[in-house]
């Protein structure tokens, strides 16, 4: 176990330990109570909504289909650790092992979820381009398969997470023995996983699908204007693509923030004037996540929501779904 007595002056601010940690913990009993039940009812009903015969005609039943599951899969997993958290049982501290695997598929998972809106708008800019050329995009099997290639790519460049390490720090306070534990590694290595994560998750992602984006308006636009007689499945797919251009705008206003978060980490972990304060800068570094993670949490659970606003298809199902229950009620 790692002391911070031996040799070094601890300075750390108790009363702020003690109010982070209070406040990081009424934060995830707001995430866990509210938004990630609504978060499961929401995707399991945009599941629903999307196997759809309607939505079956194009691609856009199936990558949301996924889009959706991978949303309550994330929520799943992040309900095992978080709740216990809440009352002081931090279930991935337990051992090297648990802070291993719980960072590894944790960002798998979220990697996952920003690459497959990638995807989703490289597909909507392929069939606006050429709505008849490529089989292939249509065939979802190969699409599957695909798609699992990509996220054995994910999780090979993950890998840098299976370096993580349990550390505990001890340090007295009131003639009481105080611990502050946490999964890290040695700088380089957390170097690498941060870039990773910064790159993978947020900047490439978004990069490529604002790119994408600029070519799928510019090309809306330009067959709006030499069609005037737009055929049904067409207009489904033009108002696919304005869903997905907003999507791509709030991808990057809610993922700012995380990445704010891990360029502090690394000024704290490789700043030597923090070591007086470890717990102090643990402490401000977990609630800062927390408070980070919100935008993002809010995301996967209320993306029912987005459909709803920018997605007039989505709406008119939703709309005759709602109709149809009032109808029964009124017997």
């Amino acid at each position: 176990m790692n002391n911070s007595t031996n040799g070094i002056q601890i300075l750390e601010d108790y009363k702020y330990i003690e109010w982070a940690i209070r406040t990081t913990q009424s934060i995830l009993f707001f995430v866990s109570v509210i938004i990630f039940p609504i978060g499961i009812i929401f995707n399991t009903l945009e599941i629903i909504i999307f196997r759809k015969p309607k939505f079956q005609k194009t691609t856009m039943g199936f990558y949301f289909t996924i889009n959706s599951s991978l949303n309550l899969f994330i929520i799943f997993y992040l309900l095992i650790f978080i709740p216990p958290s809440i009352k002081g049982h931090y279930l991935h501290l337990k051992s090297d092992l648990t802070c291993k695997f719980y960072y590894f598929f944790l960002r798998v998972l979220y990697q996952s979820s920003s690459w497959l809106n990638v995807f989703i708008t490289a597909d909507r800019l392929v069939f606006v381009l050429y709505p008849n050329r490529f089989k292939f995009q249509k065939d979802k099997l190969k699409l599957s398969i695909f798609l699992f290639v990509f996220l054995l790519l994910i999780s090979t460049v993950s890998l840098p997470n299976l370096f993580m390490k349990r550390t505990v720090i001890e340090s007295i306070y009131l003639n009481k023995s105080l611990l502050s534990i946490y999964c890290t590694a040695n700088p380089s290595v957390l170097l690498i996983r941060d870039i990773e994560l910064i790159t993978m998750r947020t900047c490439l992602p978004f990069i490529l699908m604002f790119l994408l984006n600029l070519m799928l308006i510019y090309k809306v636009f330009k067959s709006k204007l030499k069609f005037n007689r737009i055929s049904r499945n067409l207009n489904l797919e033009f108002k696919f693509a304005f869903t997905v251009i907003t999507t791509t705008f709030i991808f990057l206003i809610i993922f700012s923030p995380n990445v704010v978060y891990i360029v502090l980490s690394n000024i704290y972990n490789n700043n030597r004037l923090f070591v007086k304060q470890i717990q102090t800068k643990n402490a401000f570094l977990v609630l800062f996540e927390t408070c980070s993670s919100l935008s993002y949490f809010s995301m996967y659970s209320f993306n029912f929501l987005i459909q709803m606003a920018f997605n007039t298809i989505f709406l008119e199902e939703v709309s005759k779904i709602f109709l149809k229950k009032l109808e029964l009620f009124k017997f």
